[in-house]
């Protein structure tokens, strides 16, 4: 049976531990920032039932926040295991044949993050040249890509890190 989050130990290395260390941290500043969309939300519902008052620009923010949000949890989520695994096929696999397929797999991962930070990058560009703002708060759209690619600075060494330590497993 593959390895659950809650039995996950955490690497002992010092280059696993910062990234660990690092990851956590964002992951508790995206927690916190989850937290606040909710709350902006509750007080908007508050405000629009019992006041008649309405929080104009509530949906932009919220939107651009759980883009954040999604950002910065991503790190942590590929550090512990926790991403979607189909394991139909390798469910009765030996370990080091799942080790195998999953050090595979977080190097694919890896090369998409690679390929979507460049491209994110060249869209950030674009979109400063073009100046797009939202409707209601003129919150322009490039400010979460920024966000964005550091949180993939972070991801893309995290994925070599974790395929790393899944050809490790198989060799022992």
């Amino acid at each position: 049976m593959p390895e659950l989050i809650q039995d996950w130990r955490g690497p002992t290395d010092p280059i696993g531990k910062l990234l660990l260390y690092i990851s956590r941290f964002l992951a508790i500043a995206g927690g916190i920032l989850l937290c606040g969309l909710g709350l902006t939300t509750v007080i908007t519902i508050i405000l629009i039932q019992f006041l008649g008052i309405a929080f104009v620009g509530e949906f932009e923010v919220v939107s651009f926040g759980m883009v954040l949000t999604v950002y910065l949890f991503m790190p942590y989520c590929q550090m512990v295991g926790g991403n979607v695994i189909v394991d139909v096929f390798t469910i009765k696999a030996p370990p080091r044949l799942r080790a195998i397929f999953d050090a595979l797999s977080s190097l694919v991962f890896a090369a998409f993050w690679i390929l979507l930070m460049w491209r994110m990058a060249i869209g950030m560009s674009e979109m400063m040249t073009r100046q797009q703002t939202t409707a209601a708060l003129k919150l322009e759209y490039w400010w979460t890509f920024p966000v964005a690619l550091s949180c993939f600075s972070l991801l893309i060494p995290i994925c070599i890190y974790t395929t790393w330590k899944k050809i490790s497993e198989r060799a022992s």
